[in-house]
């Protein structure tokens, strides 16, 4: 299966532009606040499941599954 355009789209707006502003956030907070690395990957990999958590929580459309 591929994406359709739309699709794509929709992808780049909704998901991967607000994972990356959390990267941005979360990597300039750690340059700031000088913390060790292990704990930079930890806030964003918390970031991250935060970000896609609560796009499963307010997506309203429905999933098709592939069988």
């Amino acid at each position: 299966p591929r994406f359709r355009y739309d699709q794509l789209m929709s992808l780049g707006w909704t998901g991967l532009i607000p994972l990356a502003m959390a990267n941005i956030v979360v990597t300039g907070l750690g340059i700031l606040l000088n913390w060790p690395m292990a704990i930079m990957w930890g806030a964003l990999i918390m970031s991250l499941a935060i970000a896609f958590g609560w796009e499963m929580l307010t997506s309203k459309k429905k999933k098709i599954v592939a069988a």
